[in-house]
């Protein structure tokens, strides 16, 4: 009885500690209304799918987001889970920047590749849920991975 506690404690934990960081990106996407917003380092002229101008946050055409499919609760709160589905290599990585018009490798500390839905959300490691995070203006994924 005492280790079912102790593992639903922890299962707690875990879906407490999903819901901060989900709360974080929708604070940083509504914050993104108020931020000047960043030109980025776009490759020869201005393309039509964004403007150089782009916005802090994911542009919905490219990124909408992608969950595995058959990820539960109870896969998302097993210690490693994160560690053991995070696959992103580097040829997609030069996807991600290529449909956002980002030079790859993008200056150094400029940018990351990071989920719209986090792997700890049960989050995939399709193209559709992966964008090119800035680090500037602030916050940016500084500041999101030290949550």
């Amino acid at each position: 009885m005492e280790e079912e506690n102790r593992t639903n404690y922890i299962k707690v934990i875990f879906i407490l500690i999903a819901i901060i960081i989900l709360a974080f990106v929708v604070y940083l996407i509504f914050k993104s209304s108020n931020i000047v917003k960043q030109q980025v380092n776009v490759i020869g002229p201005t393309p039509t799918r964004i403007s150089q101008n782009s916005n802090l946050y994911p542009n919905p055409s490219l990124t909408l987001g992608d969950a595995f499919q058959n990820v539960t609760v109870q896969d998302i709160c097993t210690s490693g889970y994160t560690k053991r589905v995070r696959n992103v290599p580097v040829e997609l990585k030069r996807q991600v920047y290529q449909e956002y018009s980002i030079r790859y490798p993008e200056p150094r500390g400029a940018y990351e590749v990071d989920y719209f839905i986090p792997l700890e959300l049960g989050g995939s490691n399709s193209i559709k849920n992966l964008w090119p995070e800035p680090a500037e203006p602030k916050p940016g994924f500084h500041e999101k991975d030290s949550c």
